[in-house]
């Protein structure tokens, strides 16, 4: 009984967990798309990875940085 409720209090912080960490997500993704609207420019600097992907579509662009996050996939140029 007490290995079954653990699962499920597992399970639920694991669906807590991911709706957190995809509202973060759509935020940034709003966010860059509200500064692309407004022509917003990027004076000499190159294009970030989100913006190149929601150039694509914004499915893609939550697709990848949700990989990005959950994946553990260096972001960063050094």
């Amino acid at each position: 009984m007490m290995e079954s409720q653990s699962k499920n209090i597992i399970l639920i912080l694991t669906i807590l967990i991911s709706l957190l960490l995809f509202s973060i997500i759509l935020h940034y993704i709003d966010e860059a798309t509200k500064d692309m609207k407004n022509n917003e420019s990027l004076e000499g600097q190159e294009e970030s990875i989100l913006r190149k992907f929601l150039k694509i579509n914004k499915k893609a662009a939550v697709a990848m940085v949700s990989d990005f996050l959950l994946a553990g996939v260096d972001t960063v140029n050094t």
